[in-house]
């Protein structure tokens, strides 16, 4: 071809048919919707096809732009592990890693994890996106994000990942909750609470945890909380009760709040935090070794459950920790 279409104008058209949206295909690349509508009717000027039929409410991807993007993609993957081959062998653990977390994780791990990571590898610039776990894969398939930090169980397919540590979920309620003082709280317990959970769409309720799908399914559960924060707010004011990270609970979450908190005493009550990259990533072994990092400053912090974890060792850790909080 004469004039081939800019890697630019292929990640157009990759994010377009992700999001099916005009305005929340520019806002993944970062440019206005004019610029976004003129790159790719240059596009398709280029190459001679629409690639999607628009009106003012909808897009439709027409056949062989379904196909032109699926094209598109494994060229964007091809030419960001092109760069990141020549990185890796001049400059190993060094550069632009662009990670993304959720809102779960980000606000009370990052403040802490990322001053040791740089101290770790100083020529490692990490730059942060917050965002929900679909959000961020979409960012991930089109090369817009290196690496993610996020919550398991969930699936990521044509991602390789790399487990990390485990973080129980206790429950949380107003001192004033006939359950304030259990030392461990079982299933009939939260049962017989009203009880508060994210939005049904949120990884911890969807996808994390089987005890909060049990938990969703008690006539008395609402789903009216967006954020941990909303929770815990609500929590405060004798709203409901709810079951927290423990990450979140130990990164300051219920700093201002007159929650307390206990553990639960059932297996389940827990995620396991982990990277995701794209798979066959040039800079595989490098997120390796990243995660690596992560696992012995967590031990060192003593922040999460190792991997490794008796159950019954686990669940004595809990314990300590509630006391010395509580």
């Amino acid at each position: 071809m004469d004039n081939p279409p800019s890697l630019r104008q292929l990640e157009y058209l990759v994010a377009l048919d992700a999001h099916g949206h005009f305005a929340e295909a520019a806002r993944a690349c970062g440019v206005g919707t004019p610029a976004f509508s003129s790159g790719l009717a240059e596009l398709e000027e280029r190459l001679g096809v629409r690639v999607a039929e628009r009106d003012r409410r909808h897009v439709t991807m027409t056949p062989i732009g379904r196909r032109l993007a699926a094209q598109a993609q494994r060229v964007l993957t091809e030419a960001t592990a092109f760069v990141a081959l020549a990185r890796q062998d001049s400059r190993p653990m060094a550069g632009a890693w662009r990670l993304g977390s959720i809102p779960t994780i980000a606000p009370f791990l990052m403040p802490k994890l990322l001053p040791a990571m740089r101290e770790r590898f100083p020529e490692l610039d990490l730059r942060l996106s917050e965002d929900k776990t679909p959000e961020l894969l979409v960012q991930l398939e089109i090369g817009h994000l290196d690496l993610l930090l996020i919550a398991f169980p969930y699936e990521v397919p044509g991602c390789d990942t790399d487990r990390l540590f485990h973080d129980s979920y206790r429950f949380a309620c107003s001192p004033r909750c006939a359950l304030a003082k259990s030392a461990r709280i079982g299933p009939k317990d939260i049962a017989s609470q009203p009880l508060m959970l994210l939005e049904a769409s949120n990884c911890l309720h969807h996808h994390a945890l089987p005890v909060l799908e049990t938990a969703a399914a008690a006539p008395q559960t609402t789903f009216a909380g967006t954020s941990l924060q909303t929770l815990a707010a609500m929590v405060a004011v004798d709203m409901g009760s709810t079951l927290l990270p423990t990450l979140a609970i130990e990164g300051g979450l219920l700093q201002s709040a007159d929650v307390v908190t206990r553990p639960l005493d059932y297996e389940g009550g827990r995620r396991t935090l982990g990277l995701c990259w794209r798979r066959g990533h040039a800079r595989a072994a490098e997120f390796r070794e990243f995660g690596a990092a992560i696992r012995a400053w967590a031990s060192a912090a003593r922040i999460g459950e190792p991997l490794a974890l008796p159950a019954a060792r686990a669940a004595k850790r809990a314990g300590v920790r509630a006391s010395k909080r509580d």
